[in-house]
């Protein structure tokens, strides 16, 4: 008695095909179906919310603005009791590199 080696191609063409049938085996299987759930809905309250009223911005009346002369501006700048009045405060600030630390 003889034995023949069985060809590789043969082999790889099973093996290729148990793996397909495997494949489809596993896909062939439908979704599970949701189910739904009841509640119990006695309890529940619901809240008398009113619709919420509209609120509409007035709108701004615009106001002519006049163009000013040059004279205005002149003496608003070079008055020193306006300068003074109108000017703001100097701040001290410390400097964070003194002290201890």
């Amino acid at each position: 008695m003889s034995h023949k080696k069985p060809k590789r191609s043969f082999i790889i063409s099973l093996l290729l095909g148990i793996f397909v049938v495997a494949l489809t085996g596993a896909c062939s299987s439908s979704p599970p179906v949701p189910t739904p759930r009841t509640h119990d809905r006695s309890n529940i309250e619901v809240a008398n919310v009113p619709p919420p009223t509209p609120t509409i911005a007035p709108e701004a009346t615009p106001t002519a603005v006049l163009p000013a002369s040059d004279e205005s501006c002149l003496s608003c700048h070079t008055d020193d009791g306006k300068l003074q009045e109108t000017a703001k405060p100097e701040e001290v600030v410390e400097s964070l590199s003194e002290g201890e630390g």
